[in-house]
């Protein structure tokens, strides 16, 4: 498994390190999600996000949430 592999993040294409080798390094280690924030983003893209872009999606899932119950 290699330790470190750089990536195009699928949503904004800005290009970050994905440290798949030491996961507890790794740039997505930082960004706390639930399960449905985390399962919401498994639906939507094949690959890694970049951190920036997973808070945003992780945010958006919440807000959605909030709006949805009555």
């Amino acid at each position: 498994m290699p330790a470190h592999e750089e990536k195009y993040c699928p949503r904004c294409g800005g290009p970050f390190i994905c440290m798949v080798g030491n996961i507890a390094e790794c740039q997505c280690s930082t960004v706390k999600l639930d399960g449905p924030q985390r399962q919401h983003i498994a639906e939507r893209y094949d690959d890694c996000l970049c951190a920036k872009c997973m808070v945003e999606e992780g945010r958006e899932k919440a807000m959605g949430d909030l709006r949805d119950d009555p």
